[in-house]
């Protein structure tokens, strides 16, 4: 992940700083839920069959703007968000933009990803790191 920027502020400061193309996390988490319930079914044993296919891992889902906007922490199941690092394990993320993320999700973050590319922006300035203004 190249960035992670934790915006703090209204949703029309939040829409002007994020790209114009992005996925969301009601998408995204849409998306892996329908992926999730898929089945295949394979017969061994018949003719052309005879052994036991092995399994093949999943591809990541590629996104290159992962944006969370405020409302969507209410609307996908608790546990995405409490477990949020084994939720984005299973995409490949270049740019992550999260507004008002709360501190559960904060702490998370910064646990698995340092401060190196977390940029923390309010409607008036950016800070990066530790906190320090530029």
């Amino acid at each position: 992940m190249k960035k992670i920027v934790m915006f703090f502020g209204s949703d029309r400061a939040f829409v002007e700083r994020i790209p114009k193309a992005y996925r969301n996390l009601s998408d995204i988490a849409m998306q892996m839920d329908d992926e999730n319930k898929q089945m295949q079914l394979v017969l061994v044993g018949l003719p052309g069959n005879e052994n036991a296919p092995s399994k093949t891992k999943k591809p990541k889902i590629k996104v290159n703007n992962f944006v969370i906007f405020a409302d969507e922490y209410s609307s996908v199941n608790e546990h995405v968000i409490i477990n949020f690092l084994s939720f984005i394990s299973k995409l490949s993320i270049t740019n992550m933009y999260i507004q008002n993320p709360p501190i559960h999700l904060q702490e998370q973050i910064k646990r698995a990803f340092g401060d190196l590319n977390i940029y923390r922006r309010n409607s008036s300035k950016i800070q990066y790191g530790h906190g320090e203004n530029n």
